[in-house]
């Protein structure tokens, strides 16, 4: 099966976020990641499941906030 996938740059345009903060979340833990053996440095791909986990679970946390 293959499943759609995200770079995190996409990601932080998705939920308006820097792609630092992405790779932030990342390394966090909180969100998860594939990584991908890069030149130099790691690269992540986020599967569209995990993505929608992660957005319905902070919805959620926004929601609880406000009421």
């Amino acid at each position: 099966m293959n499943e759609e996938y995200y770079k995190p740059s996409e990601v932080a345009k998705i939920l308006k976020v820097s792609p630092k903060t992405i790779n932030n979340m990342i390394n966090d833990g909180k969100l998860k990641a594939l990584t991908i053996s890069g030149n130099e440095r790691k690269c992540y791909r986020i599967l569209k499941g995990e993505l929608d986990r992660f957005a319905a679970q902070e919805y959620e946390k926004y929601e609880t906030k406000e009421g």
